[in-house]
Order: C-alpha cells, then sequence, then structure tokens
C-alpha cells in the first residue's frame, strides 16, 4: 500500500476513534436515543471521510503548488503547523466548570468518567461556532441568568438597587435569604443642587396651589376644611427625608426654611441650600429639626391662603407631634407614617387593616386582648357618634333595622367597618370623605393607640401612602 495512503487511512481512524468517543461521551449523558435520534455521529463521521480521504472527488480543483513538492494534508502529522495547532486547540479539553460535566453525570460502558475532550472537534466539524468559543459563551449566559433568577442578591446588584433609593421606605420581604433594606435610608438625591429644571420654590409653589380646601359635607349642609392630597404628600416627604438623616446620626446645621424646599409638578420634594453634620448629634437636635420643619408647614399653608386656624383635627394632632419636648427616635415612625398625611383613596385600606389589627388580632390571646381594651376606651365620640352618623343621609343608608347598633366604641367601628366594606352599595364614590369629614379623629387615635401599644410597626401602613 503506498505509504501516503497509509498514512491518511491512520489519520482518518484515529479521528474516526476520537469522534466515536465523543458521541459515546454524549450519549451516556444526553442518552443514546437522543444522539442516535439526531444523527449527530453519522454526519461527523461522513464529513471526516469527505475532508481526510484522498479518494474523495471534488467539484473544486486542488490548489496549485510549486513542483515536485507533495501537497500538505489537511489532517494527520505531515499537516502544516497552523493546521496542527488549530486541531490540539480543538483536542485541548476546556478549561474550568461546564455545566454539562457534573458529577450526576452517568460512567460510560467501560467504567471512565464522561469527558468532553474530543466534543471540541464534533462542534468544529459539524457547527460554525466552536464550543470553545460560542458554545461555551452561550452556556455561560445561561448560567449567569440561573443565578439572576435564583438568587434575589444578584438581582439586585445587577439592578443597582441602593437600601435607600428616594426613601421608598418598603423594601422589605418575608424570605430568609433576602437583605433586607432599611426602610427609611440617608439619601443625599433628595439634597438638589443642581438647575431649577422641573422644580419650582416652595412660595411659588404654595401660591398657585391651594393646600388647605374646603369641602362640602354630603348627607348634609356642612362643610369642612382639610388639606389637599399634594400638601399631604409635601408634609410626609419633607418628614421623611428629615428622618432619613437622623437614621445615621445627622441633622441639619441650620433651621430650616421655606426658601430651602422645593417643589415639582407632581408633589415630590428637594431641599437646597442645606447640609447635614453628626457633630453632637441628640434628640434635641432631632426634636429642632422637627419643630422647624412645623413652622415650614404652616408658612406654606398660609402661602397658598390657608388659615392655619380651621386646620382638621388630625393636622393639628401632626403639628403638635411635631413641635413636642418629649419626641423620641421611636415616634418618627408615627410621624412619617401618620394618619393625617394619607391620600384620602387610601383611608379605606388602612382603616380595614387597623380595625382586623384592633379587633380580630389582638382578641385572640389575653395579652392582646388587653391592648385592645385600651385602644377602644381612647376612642373619640363616644357619646354622640350614632346621632351623628343617623344625620348624615348618607351614612344612615347603612344604620338599617337589621344591624343593632349600639353607642360603644367597638359599635363605632363596625359601622365604619361595614360601610368602608361595601363603598358602592349606593353608588356614592365619596362616602369614604364623608366618613373623614364626619369622624376626622377617628383613624388617627387608631394609629396613635397602635403606636403607643407597639402594634404599629406590625402593620403594613408605611406602604400605604402610595
Amino acid at each position: 500500500m503506498p505509504r501516503r495512503r497509509h498514512h491518511h487511512q491512520q489519520s482518518v481512524a484515529a479521528i474516526t476513534d476520537s469522534v466515536s468517543l465523543a458521541a459515546a461521551d454524549m450519549g451516556a449523558i444526553i442518552g443514546p436515543a437522543a444522539v442516535a435520534s439526531s444523527g449527530k455521529a453519522r454526519r461527523v463521521r461522513r464529513a471526516v471521510h469527505r475532508r481526510c480521504s484522498p479518494e474523495q472527488s471534488s467539484p473544486t480543483p486542488p490548489p496549485r503548488r510549486a513542483p515536485g513538492r507533495p501537497p500538505a494534508p489537511s489532517c494527520g502529522p505531515g499537516a502544516s503547523p497552523k493546521t496542527q495547532a488549530i486541531g490540539a486547540r480543538n483536542r485541548t479539553p476546556l478549561r474550568g466548570s461546564d455545566h454539562r460535566t457534573s458529577s450526576s453525570a452517568r460512567p460510560l460502558a467501560d467504567g471512565r468518567s464522561p469527558s468532553f475532550a474530543s466534543e471540541p472537534i464534533l462542534a468544529g466539524l459539524g457547527e460554525p461556532n466552536s464550543l470553545a468559543h460560542g458554545g461555551k459563551a452561550k452556556s455561560c449566559q445561561r448560567r449567569v441568568r440561573g443565578k439572576l433568577a435564583a438568587d434575589p442578591n444578584v438581582w439586585a446588584a445587577r439592578h443597582h438597587c441602593s437600601a435607600g433609593d428616594r426613601n421608598i421606605g418598603h423594601l422589605q420581604t418575608n424570605s430568609a435569604n433576602r437583605v433586607v433594606a432599611p426602610q427609611y435610608a440617608c439619601n443625599n438625591e433628595d439634597i438638589d443642587e443642581s438647575s431649577a429644571k422641573g422644580l419650582r420654590s416652595a412660595e411659588s409653589y404654595a401660591k398657585a396651589n391651594e393646600m388647605l380646601i374646603r369641602v362640602k359635607v354630603l348627607g348634609t349642609k356642612k362643610t369642612f376644611w382639610r388639606l389637599s392630597d399634594k400638601a399631604t404628600r409635601i408634609s410626609r416627604k419633607l418628614a421623611l427625608i428629615l428622618r432619613s438623616h437622623h437614621a445615621v446620626g445627622k441633622y441639619l446645621t441650620a433651621p430650616l426654611q421655606v426658601s430651602n424646599v422645593w417643589i415639582g409638578s407632581s408633589g415630590y420634594v428637594k431641599l437646597r441650600d442645606v447640609s447635614f453634620t453628626n457633630n453632637h448629634f441628640s434628640i434635641e437636635r432631632v426634636r429642632d429639626d422637627y419643630k422647624h420643619l412645623s413652622k415650614v408647614l404652616q408658612a406654606l399653608i398660609r402661602i397658598s391662603g390657608g388659615d392655619t386656624t380651621k386646620l382638621p383635627p388630625d393636622y393639628k394632632e401632626f403639628l403638635t407631634l411635631l413641635r413636642g419636648d418629649t419626641l423620641t427616635m421611636k415616634d418618627e415612625f408615627l410621624i412619617v407614617n401618620n394618619s393625617a398625611l394619607l391620600p384620602m383613596k387610601n383611608r379605606t385600606e388602612v382603616f380595614l387593616m387597623l380595625y382586623d389589627r384592633i379587633v380580630t388580632s389582638l382578641g385572640r390571646e389575653p395579652p392582646g386582648r388587653a391592648k385592645k381594651k385600651r385602644i377602644l376606651s381612647k376612642l373619640p365620640y363616644k357619646n354622640n357618634w350614632l346621632e351623628t352618623a343617623v344625620a348624615n343621609k348618607q351614612i344612615n343608608q347603612w344604620v338599617v333595622k337589621k344591624i343593632q347598633y349600639k353607642r360603644t366604641p367597638l359599635d363605632l367601628l363596625r359601622l365604619n367597618r361595614n360601610v368602608r366594606s361595601h363603598l358602592h352599595r349606593y353608588n356614592d364614590d365619596d362616602i369614604e370623605e364623608i366618613l373623614y369629614c364626619e369622624w376626622p379623629e377617628l383613624l388617627m387615635v387608631m394609629v396613635k393607640m397602635l403606636h403607643v401599644e407597639g402594634e404599629l410597626e406590625g402593620t403594613d401602613i408605611q406602604n400605604k401612602f402610595g
């Protein structure tokens, strides 16, 4: 047999053995049936024979070579250095871990562990992109996407989540594997030293937007003064900014002024020309910040044309809390989650949540029943709430003979619960505002007493201000 033919037959046999080994390895891991059905091994063998067999006829003429110089084989020991380098690279096992070479892979029939040392030859011959390049990159991407889906911390890191982003205060979870961000962390984005684009001074905003509005109490001939939803949002946002800095031991270096407050069209707030420091931080510094905040809020209401003597009772109580000389760090939770700052549309949900907390949850165990009794004893309107309900034509629709209400604090809660549980029974979309105007202190006392009893932070009230 001529030496060249013998050499090519040896090369074909060697590569065919490598292909067979790779196909066997693949079959051991993904199953023989899948390999057989795909016909991968047969296609590769044909590709090898077409590439390495000298007898194969080709429509393409062979490349020209110098006279007397033998043709360079495309594979085997006689191949060019470049071709040998490519072949060596394809035969080199992949470095690092690969999701297909796991410890759970089944051993081969001859006892060897599955190996993909020959698999790059399959990929190099049968696919445009070799496993060492495109395939490995794709498998890496799949592993990364899997990690992102399975690990919330990796997801949070990829999306650059910040513990104090915009003081949203509700990045919480019940999962034991997740990092729980603090509710109110210091956020320097609340201090704006850039251009006034999208912002206007608080004085200019107050002149253009009425903060204390007068509404008609439906079902009666009375009127009632209440804060607009934008006014309560501004109040809460300013309190959140202060609390976020207090949480890290910082306070304002100078009293807060109206000129320091800048407001956007939708009611978001930033401070300008202010600075915070941690030098000599104390509870007295915290109290001073809130006292100055109280003055700023009243000044904005007056600038908007409002009369501070006509403020609703719950907002008056809120301002009194800000000015308190006995304010503690724990009371800051009550400040930023005060019922006076709730949007009107969210008051129904908050009432039902707190009703369930007081009447149902606290009534199950003796310690809770004692708290429930103390809360009920502090509720307002003990003597005249039923007369108020009957006098209002809208509320009186729920005071029917089938349900007997007694003049007790618990029945006051029951009536408010029944009305709020069937808001659209009488096609009245303003019933929540009616309830607020008739009993403005009810929800306020519920929130305050739950705070006093140490139960408010166990509710979800901090997420009801959006």
